[in-house]
């Protein structure tokens, strides 16, 4: 039986990037009110609450792991939900693509498929026979398309 795990892991900046940004969000516009004199509009709690939930998500989208084994390739992110199932019967091709960092990181809907990734530019894009397309990012792209490739052969 053939098995391949791969991963995709966010990096370390964006991971604690994006909660700071957050918290500075948050905070700054308190701190200008304070310093006029005004009482803050919103309580320290959720000034120290908002951080901590972006940063639990971020945490949870920032590592995908990628598992091709019985005829199938998962899916799935780091605390295992939400994942994602393709049979390999209804896979119809696969290529390594490089996109836009525009379309983010995480699971989303867009013109050129659905983009499952955490981090990178570099994608395996698997076609399926009904028209669909899932670009699967991976830390090793060429690698990945590689085992999907020898698994569609066994």
């Amino acid at each position: 039986m053939y098995e391949f795990e791969d991963t995709n892991t966010a990096d370390i900046r964006y991971v604690i990037g994006v909660p700071l940004v957050f918290a500075a969000i948050t905070v700054l516009p308190q701190l200008a009110y304070m310093s006029r004199g005004k009482p803050p509009q919103i309580s320290s709690i959720v000034i120290s609450i908002v951080p901590i939930i972006s940063f639990i998500f971020v945490f949870a989208f920032g590592k995908m792991t990628t598992v091709i084994a019985d005829g199938r390739i998962r899916l799935m992110w780091r605390y295992g939900f939400p994942t994602k199932e393709i049979l390999l019967s209804d896979v119809s091709t696969v290529e390594v693509k490089k996109i836009s960092n525009w379309l983010g990181s995480g699971i989303k809907a867009t013109r050129k498929g659905t983009v499952w990734r955490a981090w990178g530019r570099t994608v395996v894009a698997v076609d399926q026979i009904n028209g669909g397309r899932i670009l699967i990012g991976s830390d090793n792209p060429e690698e990945l398309a590689r085992a999907i490739r020898s698994a569609l052969n066994n």
